[in-house]
């Protein structure tokens, strides 16, 4: 169910997802999904990704695509076209920097390295994902690539070096607490064990990797670990055990329908029936497994006649987009031709209107003349516009200089004021006196008439700015708006404070405040910003 459910989603997705990248990850999630379940759906999704990438060119999307084609070659025996693709989806992926995905390919070209027996370049790439894992401490992959190292090794017969491998790769499962993959690293060792002829150690690993797969119910891990268990109670000529064990890994392995499998377990009934001496038992079961192992030949010759059916569809394919591609050839050749009549009878009307515009002489003199009073009166509108623009730069220069005017004034009264503030006095009648003095300055940089004008000169100034303002910003108050339009006179911060006798720190912070409600970015210059809005 849970299958079905990711088969949907991804589906679902790819339904859903526009003609862009995407849709390509769709497509790539999908060649995963089927990596291990339809190799010939793996090669149908690659393509298209890799297709639609190359119209996007989207490098990523390409060689990930690359990649899933170089599993479906590998997968059906083609190696030498599947390392040409791993090659060139690992050049995409260094070309781009991207770590993650070479650590992928170094383990996909290690693993079909170990396919070929060719162990020497298997360990090379092994260990060049080791050293990209090791730098980003990516260490459930790290944990796999010794696992792997310690198959090479296996496979070598160097028990020795094979078991460091899957001791340093069981530890880094065990940190990052994956009891599943712990399981299958325990059997390894237990395997190792076996094979040295120590099988106290190989049936405690055995055993561990039993209960993890219990406690994980992992149906898969425990069969396994029960069909091991199975052979080694053989060696120690324990019949009644090991039959126990291959019964249950039987049964396990008919609910999960794994037929290759089943030829493990099958073997290892008929070796134990041998060793008991029930030879016709074990003849029985030697006879079911090579009916297996025809069956499976059987499964595994019709992928190769699926395979061979699918690339008859591929030529297919290919020789109706050659098809489709001549069909397009002579369309494009119609609409020339049809270009041409319409080139040809737009020169012919061109023939007809110049035989026409001689017989209507008169007229074209007359749309002439109107053209004339047309363009003089165009010329009159320039001309006034170029005189309210003119007015309107004059009033605005008038009303920066009647703004500097307040600035110099109020910074005069302020600084009258202070002074006063420091005359120093016996007299307490001269005392109240001054502060009086002060006290009015003070009031007169607050309330004054002069200060209330400008206010009303700058609104009348900037009514078309405001409104510009407005129609681009409509969430500014009338201060920022008036703020604004001091900062389009191009007045600083300090003036502005003066001019509305307020602290240069509370300007800086309306500017501030001013700059995020219009998103600008701190190296947008408020002035100019302002001075270019109605341009």
């Amino acid at each position: 169910m849970n299958a079905q459910t990711t088969e949907d989603s991804l589906l679902h997705q790819l339904e859903i997802a526009p003609e862009g990248i995407s849709k390509v990850e769709a497509l790539i999630g999908l060649t995963h999904y089927y990596a291990d379940r339809d190799m010939l759906e793996v090669r149908e999704y690659a393509e298209q990704a890799f297709q639609l990438s190359e119209t996007l060119n989207y490098e990523h999307g390409v060689a990930k695509s690359i990649h899933g084609i170089a599993s479906y070659h590998d997968h059906f025996g083609e190696y030498d076209l599947a390392l040409d693709h791993y090659l060139k989806s690992l050049k995409i992926f260094e070309k781009l920097n991207d770590s993650i995905n070479i650590s992928s390919l170094y383990l996909s070209i290690g693993v079909f390295f170990r396919k070929q027996k060719n162990y020497a370049k298997a360990l090379e790439y092994y260990q060049k994902s080791n050293a990209i894992e090791s730098k980003i401490d990516h260490f459930e992959c790290l944990a796999a690539n010794y696992n792997n190292i310690g198959n090479v090794y296996s496979d070598l017969n160097k028990i020795d070096s094979a078991m460091i491998y899957y001791r340093r790769s069981l530890e880094l499962y065990q940190q990052t607490g994956t009891d599943h993959q712990a399981a299958a690293i325990k059997v390894n060792l237990g395997i190792q064990y076996e094979e040295k002829g120590d099988y106290v150690k190989a049936e405690k690993f055995y055993m561990e990797a039993l209960e993890i797969s219990r406690a994980e119910k992992d149906l898969q891990d425990e069969m396994i670990a029960l069909t091991n268990i199975g052979f080694l109670y053989i060696k120690k000529k324990q019949y009644a055990k090991s039959a126990d064990y291959f019964s249950r890994a039987k049964d396990l392995c008919e609910q999960l329908n794994d037929i290759n499998w089943k030829t493990n377990i099958y073997e290892g009934l008929s070796q134990l029936e041998e060793n008991r001496g029930n030879f016709e038992s074990a003849l029985r079961w030697n006879q079911k497994l090579l009916t297996l192992k025809d069956s499976i030949f059987n499964i595994e010759q019709k992928a190769v006649i699926e395979k061979m059916q699918a690339r008859f569809e591929l030529e297919q394919k290919e020789k109706e987009i050659i098809r489709l591609n001549k069909e397009k050839e002579i369309q494009q050749q119609k609409r020339l031709a049809l270009m041409v009549i319409m080139v040809l009878s737009l020169l012919l009307g061109i023939i007809l209107f110049i035989w026409q515009r001689s017989k209507l002489f008169k007229e074209r003199k007359i749309a002439e003349q109107q053209e004339k009073i047309l363009i003089s009166e165009n010329r009159k509108l320039e001309l006034e516009q170029e005189k309210i623009k003119s007015e309107l730069t004059f009033r605005d220069k008038e009303l920066t200089t009647f703004a500097l005017h307040l600035v110099q004034k109020n910074e005069f009264l302020k600084h009258i004021e202070e002074v006063l503030q420091k005359v120093p006095s016996a007299n307490s009648n001269t005392q109240k006196a001054l502060k009086k003095v002060s006290f009015e300055l003070h009031q007169n940089q607050l309330i004054g008439n002069e200060l209330a004008d400008f206010h009303i000169r700058l609104d009348e100034v900037n009514s078309q700015f405001f409104q510009h303002l407005e129609s681009k910003f409509p969430q500014l108050t009338k201060k920022e708006k008036r703020l604004a339009a001091l900062l389009r006179l191009g007045l600083t911060s300090k003036e502005i404070s003066v001019l509305n006798h307020v602290g240069e720190q509370a300007i800086k912070m309306s500017r501030h405040r001013l700059r995020k409600r219009l998103s600008l970015d701190s190296s947008v210059n408020l002035t100019n910003f302002f001075k270019n809005l109605e341009a």
